[in-house]
């Protein structure tokens, strides 16, 4: 679909968007809070700043036959989806349910319904861990909802704080606290027993983000977790020791915020079309790609990339709410620029058996594209 960028990445790479670190399992701990303020971030050079190569009004080009390998039909927006267990996982966000695609026969092969009995909650984000699909739910209390993929069944629910985002590393469970919705008012993350839900451990990431009102992504990589912390700052979290490194950002990271953990560097998508790649050696801030858009530059965080893919040969980012670019790692130009789908709203993305899948939530369904 999109042209080779001019690096060599190496498949292995793909085990890392997996949420994988290759670090010791967690040793357990009694409940505990680390309260400290959080340190300054060091100073870093400025980065330099490479502007997109698609045009500011992106094209209205559709998807050809030849790039779209199928069209799968979804049930009530699908959002977040992953790759994992043979499958393809997605979240139904008007109908709170949970769809697994069998990747052989491009079909919907079950369809699972989370029962919530508030009205106004919804099921967040899916993410695959070593053994187990995990899924947050908004609701009233909030929980986090495990699924055993070996019976497609739910078998445990867990009550939380708050929880905006989740996250397994090394078999231990991370979910992030919103502070605006925690009886704390205090953002944190929280690691959580996988089998019984209690709180093994809880750092403490200071008060809420200013005008916060999307929690970010939970990034896992480079032996780290990764958060936005402010307006300016994301940190990044030991998960053995707790101990936090805050980094610098010439940028609005609050809102929606995916990462990925690339070619030896970490990428995060941010407010106003942009994308930030961090050097993890030296904890600063090395590149921003800025991308052009068909929409009005507001601070609207559906309008923004959204959505990072890393692939075998490109790093691929959403835009544009329906736009897909190749990036590539090494310069942040983009190779190629394409009108996926028209949405309505933000669009999800993975990398998963050869191909891309790609959610077109106003119109019920995900694409599986062709990555070259």
């Amino acid at each position: 679909m999109f042209g080779r960028a001019a690096l060599a990445i190496a498949a292995a790479v793909c085990a890392a968007c997996a949420g994988t670190v290759g670090t010791s399992p967690l040793p357990r701990h009694s409940p505990r809070a680390a309260t400290a303020d959080l340190p300054s971030p060091k100073a870093c050079p400025a980065p330099s700043i490479t502007p997109g190569a698609a045009p500011t009004a992106v094209p209205e080009v559709q998807a050809t036959a030849a790039q779209v390998i199928a069209r799968i039909p979804i049930e009530a927006a699908p959002g977040g989806l992953h790759a994992a267990f043979g499958s393809i996982w997605t979240v139904n966000h008007r109908s709170n349910t949970i769809s697994r695609i069998d990747p052989s026969t491009n079909r919907v092969a079950a369809t699972l319904q989370v029962q919530i009995p508030d009205q106004q909650a919804g099921v967040g984000d899916v993410f695959a861990g070593s053994r187990y699909i995990w899924i947050g739910v908004a609701a009233s209390p909030n929980q986090v909802w495990r699924l055993d993929p070996t019976t497609n069944t739910f078998d445990r629910k867990f009550t939380t704080d708050s929880v905006d985002a989740v996250a397994e590393l090394n078999g231990e469970l991370w979910v992030s606290v919103d502070a605006n919705e925690g009886p704390a008012r205090r953002n944190a993350l929280e690691q959580l027993d996988p089998d019984t839900g209690a709180v093994v451990r809880k750092i403490d990431l200071g008060s809420p983000l200013s005008g916060q009102t999307y929690q970010p992504e939970l990034g896992l990589g480079e032996g780290s977790l990764w958060t936005p912390v402010s307006n300016a700052e994301v940190a990044r979290i030991d998960p053995v020791s707790g101990a936090i490194t805050t980094i610098a950002v010439p940028s609005r990271p609050a809102g929606y915020g995916e990462w990925a953990f690339y070619a030896g560097h970490v990428f995060m998508t941010a407010y106003d079309f942009e994308l930030l790649r961090i050097d993890p050696a030296t904890n600063c801030v090395d590149g921003i790609a800025y991308f052009g858009s068909s929409l009005p530059r507001q601070p609207d965080p559906t309008a923004g990339p959204v959505g990072l893919i890393p692939a075998p040969q490109t790093l691929y980012a959403e835009f544009d709410r329906g736009a897909l670019a190749a990036v590539d790692p090494a310069t942040l130009q983009i190779v190629r620029a394409e009108r996926i789908d028209v949405q309505d709203y933000i669009a999800r993305s993975t990398y998963g058996f050869g191909s891309i899948w790609y959610t077109t939530f106003g119109n019920d369904a995900v694409l599986r594209l062709k990555p070259d």
